[in-house]
């Protein structure tokens, strides 16, 4: 006998190994054989009542339909000729065949096939159920527990926390627990665990197994259809190799064991657990060994643990008793865990153990508010370090611009002031018929061709420089005085170094040019020395003449010259010294700031 199945009216249908299938009622058994052909054998795998009446039967051979003692092969055209092994038929008269071959769905009077390469874990089913919510349950032999729902198939096996990956029979209570056989005895699992697991809301199951511990003679179950029954009175019976066994659910104790954390290590090192347990700083090693109580099947006893604070979820141990961790960092934290019975109760309220970390010192908060306050103090330097500079750098770009604007006014006027008369003198001096002559517009031509060079000389940055400067001067110094008939000397101090800024440079020359045309023109001298020096970052320019001076009264500048001159060195940051006396000559000395030496031009 491989297969039973018992009509409402009473009926026995019995599927057997070469004997065809049997018919028992009022006493009488007739057998029908599939098949007349000795070469195919008469073995009758799977047995059931479709609700509009329809008998179907599995064999070797597929799936055949079974009227007025006659069969009727169904999808051998379709390729079904796989050995049917179990036939459920779902909630809305779809037929779901498990097979050696894979799973099959059959429907309209079509075939769907399924395997692994669609989700399935194996491909040989025993066994499939389908609950309250018309959800399917497929057992397989060899792959675990499946879940087929809205398409998508869902399997669970040994890492899930099934202890087989054989099913062959799968029956539920009405407490909602999936009760299934295997080679491993009989085993359940919450329903709703399993959901859980499938959808992503838990990441473990706890599963009730059922052996020899518990009565059982072997745990080794029977396959075929049906492989266990669920009786009027409640109980569940399972077939074995060595006779049936029966269960009645919801008899096994309700209460979970207690459970205790009996000790500490760390480092090796045993601690009470009922002190607070301190861990050094860089602890290597800490263990938790906890235990339950449970005068009933202690092996069966599973735990869940977790270091709260340092586990973002409960840890599930099995029936191992230690908890290990290494290298926890600083802080405080509570050891939890919990116990399950045998009938899968979970403890309430965890056992609990503080524990303590100690932090190295760089780690204490004293160390961290120290060293954010010294970060707070660096990045506010660093932040007006740069502020400053940006800001410097922003001073020194507006002085320049400004020092341009005011080069360009300078510029402007200078064109208009000197070089605009000359060429205005020119003109008149062109279009007057009696003072018109081609001497006096050359010689005026001249003078604006010579405020023109002094102009460019002034605006050429390469002339920046000390030497520079006292080469124009010379050349200045001897074209006016030799044509005024006045010996000059020139001593000019070798290798000068530094530089003069534009304004600098053209203020000393302005004021230089003023005393040589005052020698010239005023002072009646038949002899000049000028002599030019640098000395601790100042140059110093000296002109003397023997001249008929002025009073010592008149040093302070009642008259223009002078007055221009002063003003000329006040603009270029420098001073002038006066020394004169009424027929002994005039010594004007002129000093203004230098900066480094240039580079090289």
């Amino acid at each position: 006998m491989w297969s039973l199945l018992r009509d409402p009216d009473g009926t026995l249908w019995v599927g057997t190994v070469g004997g065809g299938l049997g018919r028992l009622s009022g006493g009488r058994y007739t057998r029908y054989q599939r098949t007349s052909d000795p070469a195919t054998t008469n073995l009758v795998t799977a047995i059931a009542r479709g609700r509009d009446g329809t008998l179907w039967v599995g064999s070797d051979a597929g799936l055949s339909r079974f009227d007025d003692g006659r069969f009727t092969d169904v999808g051998r055209t379709e390729g079904l000729v796989q050995r049917v092994l179990c036939i459920e038929e779902d909630r809305r008269g779809a037929l779901w065949l498990g097979t050696v071959g894979g799973l099959y769905r059959f429907a309209a009077g079509r075939f769907t096939h399924y395997t692994q390469q669609d989700g399935l874990s194996h491909d040989h089913v025993r066994t499939i159920h389908e609950d309250a919510d018309g959800v399917l349950w497929i057992g397989t032999y060899g792959g675990g527990l499946n879940r087929l729902k809205d398409g998508r198939f869902s399997a669970f096996g040994i890492r899930e926390g099934l202890p087989d990956v054989a099913v062959s029979r799968i029956i539920e209570d009405p407490q909602g627990n999936l009760w299934m056989s295997g080679n491993k005895g009989v085993f359940r699992v919450a329903r709703r665990q399993l959901n859980d697991l499938a959808e992503g809301r838990t990441s473990y199951l706890t599963s009730v197994t059922y052996g020899t511990a518990d009565g059982m003679v072997i745990e080794e179950t029977n396959g075929g259809q049906p492989a266990g029954w669920r009786t009027a009175d409640g109980r569940l019976w399972f077939p074995t190799i060595k006779g049936l066994v029966g269960i009645e659910p919801g008899t096994d104790p309700a209460t979970p064991p207690p459970v205790f954390v009996e000790r500490t290590v760390v480092d090796g090192r045993s601690l009470d657990p009922r002190a607070l347990p301190r861990l050094g700083p860089g602890s290597a090693d800490a263990e938790f060994h906890y235990t339950a109580i449970d005068l009933g099947a202690a092996e069966k006893t599973r735990f869940r643990y977790r270091l709260d604070g340092y586990d973002r979820q409960w840890i599930d141990a099995g029936t191992r008793r230690v908890a290990y961790y290494t290298k926890v960092g600083p802080g405080a934290y509570h050891f939890e865990v919990l116990a399950t019975d045998s009938d899968g109760q979970w403890t309430s309220t965890p056992a609990r153990v503080a524990v303590v970390v100690m932090p190295f010192w760089w780690q204490r908060r004293e160390a961290w508010a120290a060293g954010v306050a010294l970060l707070i103090v660096v990045t506010s330097f660093v932040a007006r370090h740069v502020s400053l500079r940006r800001a410097r750098v922003r001073v020194a770009e507006l002085e320049r611009e400004r020092g341009l604007e005011r080069e360009r006014s300078r510029i402007a006027r200078d064109l208009h002031d000197d070089l605009g008369s000359r060429l205005a003198q020119i003109a008149l001096i062109a279009e007057d018929p009696v003072r018109s002559s081609p001497v006096r517009i050359a010689s005026v031509a001249r003078e604006a061709m010579r405020t023109m060079d002094e102009l460019v000389w002034t605006v050429n940055a390469r002339n920046d420089t000390v030497e520079r400067f006292a080469e124009f001067a010379a050349e200045f110094a001897e074209e006016h005085l030799s044509l005024a008939g006045v010996r000059y000397r020139l001593q000019i101090q070798p290798d000068l170094g530094g530089r003069l800024g534009a304004d600098s440079r053209r203020h000393l020359f302005l004021a230089f040019k003023e005393a040589v045309h005052n020698i010239v023109k005023h002072a009646g001298a038949s002899e000049v020395q000028i002599g030019l020096g640098v000395e601790r970052n100042m140059l110093a320019l000296e002109v003397a003449d023997n001249g008929r001076g002025f009073p010592a009264n008149q040093h302070g500048g009642t008259g223009n010259g002078l007055r221009n001159m002063r003003e000329r060195m006040d603009a270029a940051g420098g001073t002038l010294i006066v020394e004169s006396a009424g027929g002994a000559g005039t010594r004007l000395v002129f000093r203004v700031p230098i900066g480094g030496n240039p580079s090289a031009t």
